[in-house]
């Protein structure tokens, strides 16, 4: 006689061929196999636990390095901005001293008046690349962007 266990946990007595019977259909299992397969799956959950929470670890890092490096990026793109705006600033008091200083004649001067103008007012709009060609439209005398250059 063999001593076997349901699933549900009773015991019952029978004989060996009848044993392999009911394990062959999966009615019962003996006590060891039950709690040997109970540790097996605890260990396949605690490996799976452990999997899931090195995944979401290594998510969480590459999250904070990419947001630290865009937050650096913002920074830089912001000081270039502001770089940007005060060297179109400097560019466009030069220009409107060199137009007042009467060493221009009239009409350059009017275009490079009317260049630092539109200048400063596209200044901080976003709309840079359309302000920073009208000083170098081709209306401005070469030796005037020459003159603005080297200031």
């Amino acid at each position: 006689m063999t001593g076997l266990q349901w699933a549900s946990g009773s015991s019952l007595s029978m004989t060996p061929s009848e044993a392999m019977a009911l394990k062959s259909l999966g009615m019962c299992q003996s006590p060891d196999a039950r709690e040997s397969g109970a540790v097996l799956g605890s260990v396949e959950l605690w490996l799976a636990i452990v999997a899931i929470l090195a995944l979401l670890l290594a998510l969480g890092w590459w999250l904070s390095f990419t947001a630290v490096r865009l937050d650096r990026l913002h920074t830089r793109n912001e000081a270039t901005e502001a770089a940007l705006d005060a060297q179109v600033v400097r560019r466009a008091e030069a220009a409107v001293e060199d137009a007042y200083s009467g060493e221009l004649n009239p009409a350059s001067a009017e275009l490079l008046l009317d260049a630092a103008t539109h200048a400063l007012q596209q200044q901080g709009s976003g709309r840079r690349n359309a302000a920073m060609p009208n000083l170098s439209s081709p209306t401005c005398s070469p030796w005037l962007l020459t003159l603005l250059a080297l200031r």
